[in-house]
């Protein structure tokens, strides 16, 4: 990250990070659910007092700002019910296919 200039200047750096990151994974719908925000998350110095904190703070309000626009489209229970059926019945796949969970054979 470049040096903060001030406050107000990070967060908006950091909003514009986030809405980077909105944009390459809906143009790269398969690139969801491998762990990117854990990975952004485990990259920031939360202790930093000085300016920078704007940037993760930018980032992860506007992050929640989208995370509400895509939750006013849908029911989030039913959707998250339909995730873990999903998910079950993958590993059920799997395990009728014989096969381990993370290997490639």
């Amino acid at each position: 990250m470049p040096p903060a200039d001030d406050y107000v200047d990070a967060c908006a750096y950091g909003r514009e990070c986030a809405a980077h990151l909105a944009q390459y994974l809906k143009d790269n719908p398969d690139r969801h659910n491998k762990g990117l925000l854990g990975k952004i998350a485990y990259d920031i110095d939360f202790r930093d007092p000085h300016h920078a904190r704007g940037y993760w703070v930018g980032f992860f309000n506007y992050a929640e700002q989208l995370m509400v626009l895509g939750a006013l489209r849908c029911d989030v229970f039913q959707h998250v019910d339909s995730v873990h059926a999903m998910q079950r019945a993958q590993a059920a796949k799997t395990e009728l296919e014989g096969k381990t969970p993370g290997r490639n054979s």
